[in-house]
């Protein structure tokens, strides 16, 4: 090949991008060995390769819609660096579930989060509080929960 052993590595990594990776892009002969020598690293690393997937897996489904829509494709450029940022992140901290309970140590509320944008609010069908404590509490929780990013 006469290529050095540097050059055989960065052709290798270019090679072994997982499929959910290549179809990001407009077209895999867009993706050079800079946009496959900034992922391997990622890609490496078991929890930041799982980021790295799922975030190719939000992205082609953006493409796709760009493309239906006749809107210009993400470039490779921007592809590599939202697929990077997001096998960087570090794992925001898993929130337990919290409760909210009355004067007498009932539970009147439970709050937990699901994935990345939601809140699951659960009430007891034996309400102990009026509806005006559990909204007070629920805007409580979204208070701390905006307060938190």
């Amino acid at each position: 090949l006469q290529v050095t052993k540097s050059w055989l590595s960065r052709y290798l990594d270019l090679a072994r991008l997982p499929s959910e990776v290549l179809s990001c892009f407009s077209s895999p002969h867009v993706i050079g060995i800079s946009h496959a020598a900034a992922l391997a690293p990622l890609l490496n690393q078991p929890v930041s390769r799982a980021r790295v997937l799922e975030e190719a897996v939000v992205l082609t489904a953006e493409q796709q819609t760009r493309r239906e829509a006749g809107w210009v494709l993400l470039a490779p450029a921007a592809v590599v660096a939202r697929l990077g940022k997001t096998g960087r992140e570090k794992p925001k901290p898993v929130r337990p579930e919290e409760q909210f309970k009355d004067l007498a140590g009932k539970v009147f509320l439970k709050a937990k989060r699901e994935g990345k944008a939601g809140v699951v609010f659960t009430v007891p069908a034996a309400l102990t509080v009026d509806r005006k404590a559990v909204a007070e509490a629920i805007d409580l929780y979204l208070q701390r929960l905006n307060s938190d990013r």
